[in-house]
């Protein structure tokens, strides 16, 4: 685990729109050859679990990989074989940007496919749950900085469900943990007023702390 990047940053477009780094980092991740993704899920789930993040009992959120994202699918393996309880994301309110999280265990009729064509079991609103009942969250990104900055698909889904965090004057769970490829390193992210930071990025090389 280490508090820094430990090697030099690859560059971004520094001067260009976000949508224009969103474009660029999107092509970086969806070249990364299928060998190389399955050996990055397996080296990103030891890391997590060598940190303790996966242990017995912790409520954690994950994803279902699009658009060439680090799949956490052994980390779900892992985590369900420890004990854990597993959630992901359900758009509720698309118009307005809301989301809230389901457990994975859901019946088969609580899924469908969402706005964007990713399936999520958000049919049964009685199941959804906010992010402050999590212990971990596991977010999928475009881009990351060694300051926790994180550059995901524009939605902003994300940030509103978590936004709770940015009111706090302590620090209180859930912890954020983005996944990623190295490749997708970025030097500097601006950021704006309303994205959450994240306390740690996790990557196949590295844990990098960034909240203690």
């Amino acid at each position: 685990m280490t508090g820094d990047a430990g090697r030099t940053p690859r560059p971004t477009l520094d001067s260009e729109s976000r949508a224009a780094l969103r474009r660029a980092f999107r092509i970086r991740r969806r070249a990364v050859p299928a060998a190389e993704r399955h050996e990055a899920a397996r080296a990103v789930a030891r890391l997590l679990e060598a940190a303790h993040l996966i242990a017995p009992g912790k409520r954690i959120a994950i994803y279902l990989a699009h658009d060439g994202e680090l799949d956490p699918v052994v980390i779900a393996r892992t985590a369900r074989r420890r004990g854990a309880t597993l959630y992901l994301p359900v758009i509720t309110r698309a118009a307005t940007g809301k989301m809230r999280f389901a457990p994975l265990a859901s019946p088969a009729r609580a899924w469908r496919h969402n706005r964007y064509g990713i399936r999520e079991p958000g049919a049964l609103p009685r199941l959804h749950r906010s992010a402050q009942r999590l212990d971990l969250v596991l977010l999928p990104l475009v881009a990351f900085d060694v300051a926790g900055h994180r550059l995901g698909m524009g939605g902003g889904y994300y940030d509103r469900a978590l936004a709770f965090r940015g009111r706090r004057s302590r620090w209180h769970r859930p912890v954020l943990v983005g996944l990623a490829y190295d490749c997708q390193e970025a030097t500097c992210l601006s950021a704006a007023s309303w994205d959450m930071p994240l306390d740690m990025v996790a990557t196949p090389t590295r844990l990098i702390l960034i909240r203690p």
